[in-house]
């Protein structure tokens, strides 16, 4: 199978550090825009940024702590495929329970979000 012209034909295997590190700024970024837009809701946005914190190594970094928090708390909620092996009774529990948890939650990662968004751009350039 020859190479498409004009992409790249290297896999992540070979991608340099470098270059994987600012992919995960850049992701880490478009994840905060996208919590702050409203396109991505608490859960999703929580588990996705604790998944960038740990590709980037800042497992100690205090700006990350609230999303911590906040995964940790709401780990339990089945998102994506997990749904459609739970019952549309306990699917219908687990959805009110995450709403609330959502509600209560979403204030203080949005205040959260900017010291984040801010620290995740100085190191996106």
């Amino acid at each position: 199978m020859g190479a498409v012209p004009g992409r790249s034909t290297r896999s992540l295997e070979c991608m340099e550090h470098s270059e994987f590190i600012a992919m995960q700024w850049k992701s880490l970024a478009d994840t905060l825009e996208a919590f702050q837009s409203g396109r991505l809701g608490v859960t999703e946005a929580s588990r996705k940024v604790v998944a960038i914190r740990d590709a980037l190594g800042e497992l100690s970094n205090p700006l990350f702590i609230p999303f911590v928090a906040v995964e940790s708390e709401t780990d339990t909620f089945p998102l994506d495929e997990v749904r459609s092996r739970w019952s549309v009774q306990a699917l219908s529990r687990m959805d009110a329970e995450r709403e609330a948890a959502e509600a209560f939650y979403r204030p203080q990662l949005i205040e959260a979000c900017g010291a984040l968004m801010s620290y995740s751009n100085a190191h996106a350039l």
